[in-house]
């Protein structure tokens, strides 16, 4: 019997269920290349993230020295804690802040009814019309004419 041609068979086979392994190899190679750009542009990407993060920590440290706190060099952990606090410090004086606004104002309209006496009454509303306050004594009516004459000026 006359041996068989190779001629119609694969170039990559050589004999019976022999196969070249250089396709198997150039694939793992085009795999690999292209893990290794995903894994640069992870890489790329996560640098940038970081660097942002950094530039915004700095930021952030330099707000808080403008706004008189010492921040202490090191982790962008002790910047996140001293803005944390400064943050609460800052809602506690805004809280006293509107209390002792409130407490003005109430002091204002029994001052503008006259519960110490009509003078007091009238400089209140005076200084009431002249800083342009005078909604907030609720004093009703329009403000003096002499206060708004020198408001005026």
């Amino acid at each position: 019997m006359p041996s068989p041609s190779l001629s119609h068979v694969p170039s990559d086979v050589q004999s019976m269920g022999d196969v070249k392994k250089e396709p198997e190899f150039q694939s793992r190679g085009k795999r690999k290349k292209i893990d290794d750009n995903k894994r640069e542009e992870r890489n790329a990407r996560e640098k940038e993230r970081s660097f942002r993060i950094s530039r915004q920590i700095g930021e952030l440290r330099s707000l808080l020295s403008s706004g008189g706190v010492i921040v202490p060099k090191g982790t962008k952990s002790s910047v996140l804690t001293e803005a944390a606090n400064y943050i609460r410090m800052l809602q506690q004086h805004q809280y006293r802040s509107e209390i002792d606004r409130h407490q003005l104002v109430q002091q204002i309209q029994q001052i503008g009814t006259g519960a110490i006496g009509p003078q007091a009454a009238g400089a209140i509303r005076h200084v009431a019309a002249q800083n342009g306050v005078w909604q907030l004594g609720n004093f009703g009516g329009v403000p003096p004419r002499s206060a708004m004459t020198y408001y005026q000026q």
